[in-house]
């Protein structure tokens, strides 16, 4: 059911649409895309350490993430279940 709301491939798995205040920021509600324990979204060596990895998915679902963060909410990745818990 939740795979035929979504607009599109980068659309992030869970969405709250619940407005936060948290200490100055304010936001509209939260995003993540979850992905399992080892996946690797940033490069961790070498000249590109720190940028995104170069598989296409991943770079349209961190796109989208930045333009939801842009519009006001909090849009992250969550890696394994316990840093999607915090």
């Amino acid at each position: 059911m939740h795979k035929s709301l979504q607009s599109g491939r980068s659309f992030p798995d869970l969405f709250l649409f619940a407005p936060r205040v948290h200490g100055d920021k304010h936001y509209c509600g939260m995003a993540l895309e979850l992905k399992r324990q080892g996946v690797t979204i940033y490069v961790s060596r070498g000249a590109n350490k720190g940028s995104l990895v170069s598989d296409p998915h991943i770079r349209e679902q961190a796109a989208m993430l930045k333009e939801l963060n842009r519009l006001g909410y909090f849009a992250r990745f969550g890696i394994g279940f316990d840093q999607c818990c915090r």
